[in-house]
């Protein structure tokens, strides 16, 4: 609700010239329209397919007064700021485009700031229930991994399959062709993993961090390993003791909700499937040691993961903070460097490694497409504000793998023994 003090026309007027004047020295070439349903260009040659539309006169004042991207993100999850004409990844990639071309002068900017003045009185509605990580989302001091998995995957199965497809694999598929659906290349991975695993029926798989227990359910079904995995998810859990149950394979494969770090004996194969992005940097070497000592001496350890560019100084980009606050928490990416040296230092010794993020492009914009075309059905079963944020998020691990800011690797490796 606005201020009764300064009349509603005059407000839209004030966003009309504030529009007018911005969109004059940046070619951004979009559509805004306002609350009231009327359209003002906001840079030149605008495409009637990139449109931006604000709530309430309050969302605009509330950008202008507090211009951060975690307010915008609050903004976006409440859809009082939203888009229109395109699906996002492609709304995203011709808006970045588009705003490459000219930079916004200070005193330009100055000038049509001026024309906000009759929109600064205007209150903020309330941007919504978005709920961020109550502790130190960084992981910092004292890790709560628990915490950190519960937070980001207790949310209904339901939710997930909206996306990831009936076998509920939250990681890259194998495109193969490149022309695949999510589901073969989702089938595709799971095989390729258990070849390069080598597995033979009767022997012992370990899945780390297991998600949904397909993997487990795979390598016991067609390749007759004994297979255990662990997730400290509870609803992870409960979704894989059922799906080994209907299979018929709780002689083979089984699911632990419990911490890796109690995991004991010798394990002739071992796999750890894009959970690594929750170890945390300063928990590598560690973690690698832990795998060295449970894997047999002739065994063979799958490890996939992202990897992100090396940093010289430790700080976080904008929008790795905002994911480890609303739905990351704890999450970090070592670049692949720090990956090898630690699993070096740790004993096992790099086979083969593979890039996979041109596979991972694929996989999330099937997944992104997917949550889009669902998320009505999102909104109802994790909320409005949730659903948007994850959108969100999908379209962002996909941009940045689109800009190589972040990589996906598959690396075969095995213990260190002398020849």
């Amino acid at each position: 609700m606005g201020s009764p003090m300064v009349n509603p026309v005059r407000r839209l007027e004030a966003a009309r010239r504030l529009f007018a004047a911005l969109g004059a020295g940046v070619e951004t070439g979009v559509f805004v329209r306002l609350w009231d349903g009327s359209q003002v260009a906001f840079g030149n040659a605008p495409d009637p397919h990139l449109e931006i539309s604000l709530s309430e006169p309050g969302v605009l004042a509330s950008l202008l007064r507090r211009p951060t991207a975690d307010n915008l993100l609050r903004r976006f999850a409440a859809a009082q700021v939203d888009y229109h004409g395109l699906p996002i990844l492609r709304f995203g990639d011709a808006l970045r485009t588009r705003l490459r071309r000219r930079a916004l002068r200070p005193t330009r900017l100055a000038r049509a700031l001026g024309h906000a003045l009759p929109l600064l009185s205007a209150r903020a509605p309330k941007a919504g229930e978005v709920s961020a990580y109550a502790g130190n989302e960084r992981g910092l001091r004292r890790r709560r991994d628990g915490e950190f998995v519960s937070f980001h995957y207790d949310v209904p199965s339901a939710f997930f399959a909206l996306f990831l497809g009936p076998t509920m694999q939250y990681s890259c598929g194998w495109f193969e062709g490149g022309t695949e659906t999510l589901e073969q290349a989702q089938a595709a991975k799971l095989e390729r993993i258990c070849r390069h695993l080598a597995l033979r029926p009767g022997e012992t798989l370990l899945d780390v961090g297991c998600g949904w227990g397909e993997l487990v359910c795979h390598a016991a079904l067609y390749h007759g390993a004994r297979a255990h995995g662990v997730t400290l998810s509870r609803e992870q859990h409960a979704y894989a003791q059922e799906r080994i149950r209907k299979l018929g394979l709780e002689d083979r494969a089984t699911v632990a909700h419990d911490d890796f770090a109690r995991v004991k004996g010798r394990w002739d194969k071992i796999a750890c499937i894009e959970m690594f992005e929750h170890v945390g940097l300063e928990n590598l070497p560690a973690h690698f040691r832990r795998i060295r000592g449970l894997l047999r001496d002739d065994g063979v350890f799958v490890h996939q993961g992202g990897a992100g560019r090396p940093r010289r100084r430790r700080r976080r980009s904008r929008d790795t903070r905002l994911a480890q606050r609303y739905l990351l928490p704890g999450a970090e990416l070592p670049d692949l460097g720090r990956t090898v040296e630690a699993m070096d230092r740790a004993g096992l010794e790099i086979r083969s490694l593979e890039n996979w993020r041109l596979h991972y492009l694929r996989t999330t914009e099937h997944w992104v497409g997917r949550l889009e075309a669902e998320l009505g059905e999102a909104s109802r079963l994790v909320g409005r504000e949730r659903a948007r944020l994850w959108l969100l998020l999908l379209a962002g691990l996909h941009w940045a793998g689109a800009r190589s800011s972040a990589q996906l690797y598959h690396v075969i490796a095995a213990p260190r023994v002398r020849g």
